[in-house]
């Protein structure tokens, strides 16, 4: 969760600017999106990619750094030429910082650092659910890991962007909506898209605010 306080005071105003300004991380090429899948998939996610290619992104600076990371942000898992949006974090003389290095704790306690599990037999990592973290199978118990990772987030880019969009927000018209990936995206023009995200988009004053559902994906050229 993000306290939006802390992020938004004395910054952008999405409520008195005419454009957007866009952020992703990882670059502003289109890439081949390996997890898309159709839109009657029965495993498909809130977060599956609704294109074949494109990028995600966010309405800056209403970030969720959750999607940015996590367990699956660990780049040994990502496929052949999937974005990689995250950077180990090192030491002085270049050494990957885990849970083994003498200044794990002190790197830790950085803000911006985060970390990943890694597990000595990949197949016991666990995957999550809205219960919480299991093992391979919903009757597994959830195994430790051997160590863990330090990481941050690669240098963003922000961007500006007037075409059509996906998103989650479904505060639209009918009318309006240009195409439909499963029950959780939809793609409008970026007018429609703007008058539903300020409706949408938490005051500074509404504390603790979960913003996963604010992702946006562009399959249009930047």
């Amino acid at each position: 969760m993000i306290k939006l306080k802390d992020i938004l005071e004395g910054k952008f105003d999405i409520h008195n600017s005419k454009d957007f300004i866009f952020i992703t991380y990882g670059g502003l090429s289109l890439t081949k999106q390996k997890g898309h899948k159709s839109a009657s998939a029965p495993d498909l996610t809130p977060h599956s990619p609704p294109a074949k290619r494109g990028i995600y992104a966010f309405v800056w600076p209403y970030i969720e750094r959750f999607l940015l990371g996590g367990e699956y942000a660990n780049p040994k898992y990502r496929g052949k030429g999937q974005r990689n949006r995250i950077q180990y974090v090192r030491d002085k003389d270049g050494n990957i910082i885990d849970s083994n290095h003498p200044d794990f704790e002190k790197y830790s306690e950085k803000g911006k650092n985060c970390n990943f599990p890694i597990y000595k037999d990949p197949s016991k990592r666990p995957r999550a659910n809205s219960f919480g973290l299991l093992g391979p199978n919903d009757d597994d118990e959830w195994v430790a890991p051997e160590r863990w990772v330090l990481y941050n987030n690669v240098k963003p880019k922000k961007f500006k962007y007037s075409g059509d969009i996906w998103h989650h927000l479904a505060d639209v018209p009918e009318y309006s909506i240009i195409n439909r990936h499963g029950n959780n995206w939809v793609k409008t023009d970026m007018e429609t898209f703007k008058k539903a995200f300020r409706k949408e988009a938490p005051n500074v004053d509404d504390g603790y605010f979960s913003m996963d559902h604010l992702e946006v994906f562009i399959e249009g050229k930047i």
